[in-house]
């Protein structure tokens, strides 16, 4: 680990010591003002990291029943109870990155409810559920895609009209 050379510069901040000798009572302080600020780090990163979304409300339960049965054990633990508490779930799923429009499908219902298929997904059918102020905008997604199948369908044709006369020329 560390050798007598090494811990002594590092106790006095890479510094080579005087002669005199050293105070233990200022040399303690600064030890456990750098562990307490390594221990801030350590939890700040490992705050970082992406903790998962709860859909189910799981995680607010377990934690209200921990709350009404036990005394929290430290300030640290009943903020941490508080704010799980507190916490707003987001309950809108995560948004999809789609690579191009043409990965959507969109169609009618037979309830006349708009739908789409994604692309690579196409077993599973979602339909549209929004308000009346969002929903002209699928509408035009609806009726541009259908425009955009016309428009491939009248291309199509006229590739095999065309193909057909250049085999009988």
């Amino acid at each position: 680990m560390f050798t007598s050379e090494k811990w002594l510069l590092h106790r006095n901040r890479c510094e080579i010591p005087s002669t005199t000798d050293e105070d233990t009572q200022k040399f303690l302080k600064y030890r456990s003002k750098i562990e307490n600020q390594v221990k801030r780090l350590t939890q700040q990163l490992e705050n970082r990291l992406p903790q998962g979304r709860d859909f189910t409300g799981e995680r607010i339960l377990t934690t209200l029943e921990s709350a009404t049965k036990n005394v929290p054990i430290d300030n640290a633990e009943a903020s941490r109870w508080q704010s799980q508490l507190l916490e707003r779930p987001d309950l809108a799923p995560f948004p999809i990155t789609l690579e191009s429009n043409m990965d959507l499908m969109w169609f009618l219902t037979s309830e006349g409810k708009i739908g789409l298929y994604i692309g690579g997904i196409s077993e599973h059918e979602f339909t549209i559920g929004c308000g009346q102020r969002q929903l002209h905008y699928f509408q035009r997604f609806l009726s541009d895609y259908q425009t955009m199948l016309a428009s491939k369908k009248q291309l199509w044709k006229l590739f095999f009209e065309a193909t057909a006369n250049l085999q009988q020329g």
